[in-house]
């Protein structure tokens, strides 16, 4: 009885789908852009607190829910959804639908009150780099507010490089539909109005990233969006579970411009963004071979990443398109990223 009734919601869902769409693109604009600015006139902790009493899983179609629960058991290494990962599950989609009221945080409010809640760690190696007059490439992942971390990291006075992807681009991932593209859209504008940002696209001339490096200057790009197996500049990466092939292009700059390569992460804890910097890799300093120093570098990297990730497994934005990170999951627990030899 129970198999009917599912067989005949299902049914029901897939004839209404397009009119259901059409509706929830109406209560989501209605929810991003008129309800989370009366939630900002709130001190941050309340807007966030208020923010919490809906539900996590509104505005996910079911085929959304499903890929979610099974890209968490085989990135986790669970192997098949249980209770613990639909409890993680419900956390992840509650933090995908955050990221729209974060986002209206970094377009709506004063820079003071943004900054007041973030917190830094790990900041004195980038200024320890840049007093040795050497540019930083700050290499993160799609986890936690990390828009919050520019946003603070430029108003601190450091001069950043963002590589991030073009508005035309914006209908992926967490900004695939349209509500996310006209958010996306106005993330951009405003990260153009700071004075310390400079955005270079993907895709485009990336020919200002060397002179910035040259001149001592902080770039800051995400890495865990995998490349065609083999392609030029690219390394072998074993990750979350997977056999996966990373750009390793900016590593490689980095490496011949005397650059740093940093790893950072961020993480949300209730109001606050917190961000950690971590060191690089003695190792690869000592590398004498431009190619070893490089898969020393980016082997690091993604130790950091990958190890980040699974502490905060809720809060990272790409858990829908695990699918297409690589082979297909080993049985074992995820393994940690290593050097293709």
């Amino acid at each position: 009885m129970k198999g009917r009734f599912r067989h005949w919601v299902k049914l029901i869902y897939g004839r209404t789908e397009p009119q259901l769409m059409g509706v929830w693109f109406a209560l989501k604009y209605v929810e991003v852009f008129f309800l989370y600015p009366l939630l900002l006139s709130l001190p941050l902790p309340l807007a966030w607190k208020a923010f919490r009493v809906r539900a996590p899983w509104l505005f996910f179609k079911p085929s959304q829910k499903t890929l979610i629960l099974e890209h968490l058991a085989q990135g986790t290494g669970e192997g098949a959804p249980t209770d613990r990962t639909l409890s993680l599950a419900r956390r992840h989609a509650m933090f995908l639908s955050s990221i729209r009221l974060e986002t209206q945080i970094l377009l709506g409010s004063s820079p003071g009150k943004v900054d007041r809640a973030v917190r830094f760690e790990g900041l004195s190696l980038v200024d320890a780099a840049q007093a040795e007059g050497k540019g930083v490439m700050l290499l993160g992942c799609h986890a936690g507010p990390f828009y919050r971390a520019i946003f603070a990291s430029a108003r601190r006075g450091y001069k950043l490089h963002v590589i991030t992807m073009r508005p035309e681009d914006a209908r992926q991932g967490i900004w695939k539909d349209r509500v996310g593209s006209i958010l996306y859209r106005k993330l951009l504008k405003k990260l153009e109005e700071e004075p310390n940002v400079q955005l270079q696209y993907v895709g485009g001339s990336l020919l200002g990233i060397p002179k910035a490096l040259r001149r001592g200057e902080i770039v800051c790009a995400t890495l865990d969006v995998p490349v065609g197996p083999g392609e030029q500049h690219s390394s072998h990466i074993r990750f979350l579970g997977r056999d996966c092939w990373f750009s390793s292009h900016l590593v490689r700059l980095a490496s011949r411009l005397g650059a740093v390569c940093l790893p950072y992460v961020t993480h949300q804890e209730k109001d606050l963004c917190r961000i950690r910097i971590h060191p690089r890799e003695i190792e690869a300093e000592q590398e004498e071979d431009e190619g070893l120093r490089v898969e020393v570098e980016m082997g690091h990297v993604f130790r950091v990443l990958e190890n980040h990730i699974l502490e905060h497994r809720e809060q990272w934005w790409l858990w829908s398109d695990l699918g297409g990170f690589g082979s297909a999951p080993c049985p074992e627990a995820p393994g940690r990223p290593y050097k293709d030899d």
